[in-house]
């Protein structure tokens, strides 16, 4: 293991001049973070057009650092070190737990971890900075809390766990129903008082009270505001949307690679029967996984509301160690020899799905993105070389927005997000995603430079 987290930590230190705040994380952890450091950490309550109703806790600590270090990117991954750290300790924790504890020869434990460890969204999430990291590092601790019946690990993991957001809430809850149902299966063998033994959800419970009830006594709601940016999210979809939403919804299932985890377990199922899925062993993966994911069904489906696959990572890497599972206790040693590795480099390929430029792609849940960093570089470096204020300029989704919350520096100079009267150059990138109605405009207008790294462009298109 100490291996395995020495080799994160070199790959985290060496892209850390690279990779910046990016997708989501820049309006939901930079921007609420650089107020809370803009401010002087006196206030601490975010609001305004991008309050989405999360607690920030740890924008507020990240903010801190910045107080006591300086605002920089190394500043902040040293911030999230902690929690990469963590994510990749218990997911190998869990890969422990899914092979059995008896003492295995090395190559068993190393396809076991690295299968779990493969999934490119998970990768991806664990070397951005951002909220999930931290969701995933607690989410997988309190479940591997529940497997080995560890009642402090569970309540110190679902308080942490509940404090990171909404959705921190939201799987805290679930992993709190799925120990519930674990306590009632053993009700009779074991002969305990399962409302004595749920005290490790009490913590948790009563921070998401105390925190909605100062939310609303604060600013008069809890979950969604009609003056945030997000407001049209939070309403129902239309019965042709909710069949779109499902069907995006199997699409991010299957994405990146993992509808060969898929495959893999259909195909165990129909050659060695139900009973290799339905197990003794697989009893607490699969109650996992089903309630999770009925779960963000319900908040996911009935809304307007887009979703990337790094929403349900937690699923993912549970449906995995389901497969790992079946793997070591189904096949001999020789077909895990062949059947292992073969997986892992199969869902490693994730990371090289690369869609047509008309289909959005979740960027952020693939590491095929990294290359976007030199590119976007080499573009704001040609925009300062031939004398083009960023203030001139336009861009989609991820390039946008003032400097400082994308590079957490002091640069407040700003990419604007719409072409306005003084607009004269727009920045086109395919990881914008942007609408195809914008596509076929910026089409027809001259591209001044193309940056090119590996799948990602971008364009540096001439307005007027």
């Amino acid at each position: 293991m100490a291996a395995v987290l020495t080799f994160f930590v070199i790959v985290k230190i060496l892209l850390a001049h690279q990779i910046t705040f990016f997708s989501d994380s820049i309006s939901c952890f930079s921007r609420p973070a650089s107020f809370y450091f803009d401010t002087h950490l006196q206030c601490l309550f975010f609001s305004g057009n991008y309050d989405n109703g999360d607690p920030r806790i740890f924008q507020y600590l990240l903010a801190c650092l910045w107080t006591l270090f300086g605002k920089s990117m190394w500043v902040t991954h040293l911030f999230f070190l902690p929690a990469m750290l963590g994510a990749v300790w218990q997911a190998m924790r869990l890969a422990s737990q899914t092979i059995g504890y008896q003492p295995r020869p090395f190559w068993q434990l190393a396809i076991g971890m690295a299968l779990l460890l493969a999934d490119p969204t998970f990768l991806t999430q664990l070397l951005l900075p951002g909220t999930d990291v931290w969701l995933l590092f607690f989410a997988l601790w309190s479940f591997n809390g529940m497997a080995e019946r560890n009642s402090k690990s569970m309540s110190v993991a679902w308080l942490l766990l509940c404090m990171v957001s909404r959705r921190g809430m939201i799987v805290a809850a679930v992993l709190m129903i799925v120990f519930a149902v674990q306590l009632w299966l053993h009700r009779k063998q074991e002969s305990i008082n399962i409302f004595r033994k749920l005290w490790p959800a009490i913590p948790g419970v009563c921070v998401v009270l105390t925190y909605l009830l100062l939310r609303y006594t604060h600013q008069g709601w809890i979950f969604s505001s009609p003056g945030n940016e997000w407001a049209d999210s939070g309403q129902w979809a239309e019965p042709s949307a909710m069949l779109k939403n499902l069907a995006v919804y199997g699409w991010r299932n299957l994405d990146f690679g993992r509808v060969f985890i898929w495959i893999f377990i259909l195909l165990t199922v129909w050659r060695k029967g139900w009973h290799s899925l339905f197990c003794k062993d697989n009893q607490l993966l699969l109650l996992a996984y089903t309630l999770l994911q009925i779960a963000f069904m319900c908040v996911t489906l009935p809304l307007q509301n887009s979703f990337g696959c790094r929403y349900f990572v937690m699923q993912y890497l549970l449906l995995t160690a389901i497969a790992l599972n079946m793997l070591f206790h189904n096949y001999s040693l020789r077909q895990v020899r062949i059947a292992g590795p073969t997986l892992i480099i199969l869902l490693l390929s994730g990371n090289l799905w690369v869609y047509p430029e008309r289909i959005a792609q979740n960027w952020d849940s693939t590491l095929r993105h990294l290359s976007f960093y030199p590119a976007r570089n080499e573009c704001l470096e040609y925009l300062h070389q031939h004398h083009i204020p960023l203030g001139q300029t336009a861009s989609g989704f991820s390039i946008y927005g003032p400097q400082c919350l994308i590079f957490a520096n002091n640069d407040h100079h700003s990419i604007q997000q719409q072409i306005k009267a003084d607009t004269r150059y727009y920045i086109y990138s395919n990881i914008c995603n942007e609408s195809d109605s914008m596509q076929l405009f910026l089409n027809k207008l001259p591209v001044v430079r193309t940056f090119n790294k590996g799948e990602i462009f971008i364009k540096l298109i001439r307005l007027r």
